[in-house]
């Protein structure tokens, strides 16, 4: 059976280097499917001693099974992608299927969209448009 996206879904993404190839980064689909067939994604990275990280939201070990350490929302780095890329991915072992978010956090990725001030402003127009 094909992946079907939702909201709240948990997806690990590639977003390898040179120097760290293999690396994949926690993704929560954020909307429903819009009328155009699009989902809103939000990244999360862990907090690194001596790096910035935007304080928006904060999530701490235990908020999500795949969260180890401290960790945040990287709102400059929310992507917007179609439905059928998604399933694609999944089915293809591109995207890897991981745990949902809980309805707190969701809410707090969610808030923390129009507070942060690193939101592209594609997302925020997105964001506006298709917030369910």
């Amino acid at each position: 059976m094909a992946y079907r996206p939702v909201r709240k879904a948990g997806l690990l993404i590639p977003t390898g280097t040179y120097n760290a190839p293999d690396a994949l980064h926690l993704h929560f689909i954020l909307t429903d499917r819009c009328s155009h067939g699009m989902h809103l994604l939000g990244s999360v990275a862990s907090i690194r001693r001596g790096k910035f990280h935007d304080p928006t939201v904060i999530i701490e070990p235990g908020d999500h099974p795949f969260i180890t350490q401290r960790s945040y929302v990287i709102y400059r780095r929310f992507l917007v992608q179609k439905a059928a890329h998604l399933t694609t991915c999944v089915d293809g072992m591109v995207y890897q299927k991981h745990d949902p978010i809980s309805e707190d956090l969701w809410e707090r990725i969610c808030d923390g969209i129009e507070d942060s001030e690193f939101t592209p402003g594609f997302v925020l127009d997105y964001w506006d448009e298709n917030q369910t």
